[in-house]
């Protein structure tokens, strides 16, 4: 565990360490939850915050981070404006559309390899 990563509180607004010393939240922080990924990224590089991480068996589960709420409005503002550009939306047009084209060829790449497996079987004609 990093020294900003925290397991959750057995509290509101606390935090436990992972040898198990319970945490008060800092004044003036928020948890800003797990969800909006340049939220949290952004959030991360601009300054101090705790990760909240829970592990349940094998896995580990973000339950988000805090960090101080002047920080994540101003943040949250900022990707605000620049989601609402035309430059953003065309963006995330052409990214789709390109999903979209390899999603397709996987698709057929995947019937193909499908049908040639099934090559041993005289059934398989009615699948190609």
């Amino acid at each position: 565990m990093s020294d900003n990563v925290f397991l959750p509180g057995i509290a509101p607004n606390t935090v436990r360490t992972k040898e198990g010393k319970v945490l008060q939240i800092p004044t003036g922080w928020i948890l800003l939850e797990p969800g909006d990924a340049a939220l949290t990224r952004r959030t991360k590089v601009a300054g101090p915050h705790w990760v909240v991480q829970e592990n349940k068996g094998r896995k580990t589960f973000s339950r988000g981070l805090f960090a101080e709420g002047a920080t994540i409005a101003r943040i949250q503002k900022e990707l605000e404006e620049e989601r609402a550009t035309e430059g953003y939306s065309k963006r995330k047009a052409a990214d789709a559309k390109r999903r979209q084209k390899v999603q397709s060829e996987y698709v057929e790449d995947f019937l193909g390899a499908v049908v040639t497996f099934l090559d041993f079987d005289p059934r398989h004609q009615s699948i190609g």
